[in-house]
């Protein structure tokens, strides 16, 4: 049994270790068996084209390209073995013959060193050429490896076996190789060609959920999906589906056919997330889109119930005569989306004495006034505005406060807030206005002097209107003569001197005597350009973006920047300040679009304001970065300057300039309010597909409002992103009446008597008038802008004037006193 384990321990060491000798004891006897390896062949690759060189042993073992050395190992006794190359022109050495052979038993199994001489590499094109839609890959990635989505080749060293696989597109299958390829394999001994064929079959549309809900509301949202592929097999009808869960099957038809479409899905419930997705439907079958998640952008929320934001101006005038009814007017606004249906009236109140810190003291009383107009706001979103005026009399001299607040509750709670806490009561109510009710003509209030433009040789003035006042005269200090005697509560000053400083002394008068004196002075000042900017950087973006991005310290005074590439004398930009973030945080910004990649150019800045422009900055230079290698990225954009920006509208758009080497999908621009990044807020609109520019108009946009606009384009890897650009829209132009003049024939007239009244106005479409407190209109409603009317007063009266347009009115306009009563007769002496 012994001699039994110690023969199988010598086997298992010869098939193992390869040991030459081994030695054993059985019963104290020593047993010793020689046991020869298996000879091992080296072939070593020499010459100039080594390291393309292929060698391919018998046993079907390849030394490929790159590795210089190789082994195999025999076993005993073998005969003669033969190597091959991939080249016709090896030469063999060592112990391989000129055939590359050799015998692997000489010398008692010995181990052979070969060599192979490879002269320089003879290289053949292989050509694909595809008929249909697929893919072709090649199974060598280190010489000539072939990847390609079109016709496409790739360069081989003679000998080379090369093995192709192929992949059918969306709607194809493969069907056979064919010119030099068998099953797709095909040596190089020459330049190849192979044809690979794809034919077309028919399918399931496909479908790609694209970009996420827009045009969302408290109540509805537009809902958008792309049909990708017809599976060759049209017409496809296509819907919209959506629910409160995923993979919602409640789906809305949305027409027939390929590419983007839409629906608009209504009656949604506010403050709810919804999920979406898309379907297509052929004979073949049907395909939806992926699940509404947030990743794939199926997901969106409605808008909560919209609750107004109404806002109410400061009443004015902020004087009142005693025991005479004075007209407090404001303007409300509704400035955010009402609820439907919903009308917000407004009122006034009265504290019975001063404020206190901008509050009605506690010791005191408010008195609701409901407005005498009782206009009711506008439903929905911004705006219109409405005056609204209340009348009220003081019979005690003394300081009191007034506001105007606008009502939330409903169009029957006039004179009441109604919205459960203070806190939002105020948010309704304009701050309160401090009155001073005196029988003493008021002094004019806001008196200012501005001067137009630097270097200006004039100075408007303006003042408001005083209650019962019926002239204003004007001095200017050192003038002996008033510079303005006049009903108008404004002047233009004019033959000034650049560098004086002027002051000017204004009065009101009426029946009630001369007020005090409102003084004012106001430099008239040159003009002079900003310095210099300083600091000027010139800096690239990553890899595919073909942009330099420009930054430089602000100039004191500038209100404008230009920038000058290239020795240009026209600037490529010249632009406000909020082009460059309004040089905010201490550094302007911009940058220069639509370069060439690895393209230098130099740049130059000047700052500019109304006195012309400052001297050029320093030139510096930058290069545009380069293109990304070795792999497909997501598109290259840049983003369009907007353009035509009025209030609520801009033409938005942007250039594709490079698709990352994949189809670019879908393109478009994305919004939000400054500071905000539009790339996180997912406000988006979808602008076609492919490369190039494109623009379009957007609207829905909020008056006088400061806007960061970014371009993007998508491809199979994702978005890709332009710069932010920056606009401010413009605030809504409005302006309201004023009655500029009413002037009677006589003041005095005899009992029966008539008298002529003419009144003038500006922006104002029609008037009327009224006998002191009465509210009847002497005009019947017909009253035009300016005109005259003929009037039988029975006794001394004093008219008023109110003029309008589109809903707004005038402060009402009090003409002069008009005397009615016996008049002396004129005795003309002959």
């Amino acid at each position: 049994m012994k001699t039994i384990k110690i023969f199988l321990f010598i086997l298992l060491a010869f098939f193992i270790t390869g040991i030459s000798s081994v030695s054993a004891t059985n019963g104290g006897s020593k047993v010793t068996v020689t046991v020869t390896p298996n000879p091992i062949l080296t072939v070593t690759k020499l010459g100039a084209g080594a390291n393309t060189g292929i060698i391919t042993f018998d046993t079907g073992k390849v030394c490929g390209a790159g590795t210089l050395t190789c082994t195999e190992t025999y076993p005993l006794n073998t005969g003669a073995v033969s190597i091959t190359a991939n080249s016709p022109t090896v030469v063999w050495g060592g112990d391989c013959g000129s055939l590359g052979t050799v015998t692997m038993s000489a010398n008692n199994n010995a181990n052979k060193n070969c060599t192979a001489t490879f002269g320089a590499a003879t290289n053949y094109t292989l050509t694909i050429t595809k008929v249909g839609t697929g893919t072709v890959t090649s199974d060598i990635p280190t010489v000539g490896a072939i990847s390609c989505g079109a016709d496409c080749t790739g360069s081989y060293p003679s000998g080379t076996s090369v093995t192709l696989a192929q992949s059918a597109g969306s709607g194809y299958a493969f069907s056979s190789w064919s010119a030099n390829c068998a099953n797709g394999q095909v040596t190089m001994d020459s330049s190849k060609t192979c044809i690979v064929t794809f034919n077309a079959g028919t399918f399931p549309p496909s479908i790609l959920l694209i970009e996420p809900a827009t045009n969302i509301t408290s109540t509805s949202a537009r809902l958008s999906a792309n049909v990708t592929s017809d599976g060759n097999d049209p017409p496809v009808s296509r819907s919209i589906c959506y629910g409160l869960a995923l993979n919602s099957t409640s789906c809305y038809s949305a027409g027939t056919g390929m590419g983007t479409f839409f629906f608009d899905a209504t009656g949604l419930t506010p403050n709810t997330t919804y999920y979406f997705r898309g379907k297509a439907e052929n004979d073949k079958g049907l395909t939806y889109s992926t699940n509404g998640s947030v990743s794939s952008n199926g997901t969106f929320k409605t808008l909560a119930t919209p609750y107004p934001n109404l806002k109410a101006s400061a009443p004015t005038p902020n004087w009142a005569m005693l025991n005479v009814d004075t007209t407090f007017s404001s303007t409300i606004s509704n400035e955010g989306t009402a609820s439907t249906g919903a009308s917000f009236n407004n009122f006034f109140q009265i504290c019975s004495t001063a404020s206190q810190a901008g509050i009605c003291p506690a010791t005191s009383t408010i008195t609701d006034k409901p407005s005498s107009s009782m206009t009711a706001l506008a439903v929905g979103g911004t705006g219109p505005a409405t005056v609204a005026q209340t009348t009220h009399k003081f019979i005690t001299a003394g300081t009191y406060s007034v506001r105007a607040c606008a009502d939330k509750s409903s169009s029957g709670n006039s004179g009441t807030i109604n919205e459960g806490s203070v806190a939002n009561e105020n948010d309704n109510c304009s701050s309160w206005t401090d009155v001073i009710v005196s029988n003493q003509t008021a002094t004019p209030t806001n008196f200012q002097a501005v001067q137009s433009a630097c270097g200006s040789t004039s100075l408007s003035l303006s003042w408001d209107l005083v209650p019962t006042a019926t002239t204003y005269q004007l001095f200017r200090v050192g003038v002996g003569a008033p510079r303005y005697t006049g009903p108008a509560n404004s002047f233009v000053d004019s033959g000034l001197t650049v560098g004086n400083t002027y002051t000017y002394n204004l009065t009101a008068m009426g029946p009630n005597g001369t007020s005090g004196t409102a003084t004012i002075s106001k430099l008239v000042s040159g003009c002079t350009p900003p310095p210099t900017p300083t600091n000027l950087t010139v800096s690239p973006s990553a890899c595919n973006n073909s942009w330099l991005n420009l930054a430089w310290t602000p100039s004191t005074g500038a209100t404008n920047y230009k920038v000058y590439k290239d020795g240009s004398a026209t600037p490529i930009m010249a632009s406000t300040l909020a082009s460059y973030n309004n040089c905010s945080d201490g550094t302007c910004r911009g940058s220069d679009d639509g370069l060439a990649l690895d393209s230098t150019h130099s740049y130059t800045v000047k700052a500019t304001n109304a006195s012309g422009d400052s001297a050029s900055s320093s030139l510096v230079s930058g290069t545009v970065a380069s293109a990304c290698s070795g792999f497909n990225t997501v598109p290259t954009v840049t983003t369009s300057v907007p353009t035509s920006v009025t209030s609520t509208s801009a033409i938005l758009g942007g250039n594709v300039t490079n698709s990352g080497g994949l189809s670019v999908l879908v393109r478009g621009v994305a919004w939000d309010v400054a500071p905000n990044d539009p790339e996180n807020l997912m406000l988006r609109k979808i602008d076609g597909a492919g490369m190039g520019n494109f623009a379009s108009n957007y609207s829905l946009l909020l008056p006088n409002t400061t806007y960061n606009v970014r371009a993007f384009a998508a491809n199979s890897l994702g978005h890709g992103w332009g710069l932010i650009k920056q606009f401010t829209t413009p605030p809504v132009v409005s302006t309201s009446p004023v009655v500029t003049s009413c002037t009677p024939n006589n003041t005095k007239i005899n009992s029966g008597d008539s008298v002529n009244v003419a009144w003038t106005s500006t922006d104002a479409t029609s008037c009327e008038m009224y006998a002191g407190s009465s509210t009847t209109d002497l005009l019947g409603g017909t009253g035009s802008s300016s005109g005259n009317k003929t009037l039988w007063p029975a006794k001394t009266v004093r008219y008023s004037i109110v003029c309008s347009k589109g809903g707004i009115d005038s402060l009402p306009f009090l003409c002069p006193e008009i005397k009615v009563g016996n008049i002396d007769p004129i005795y003309i002496e002959n």
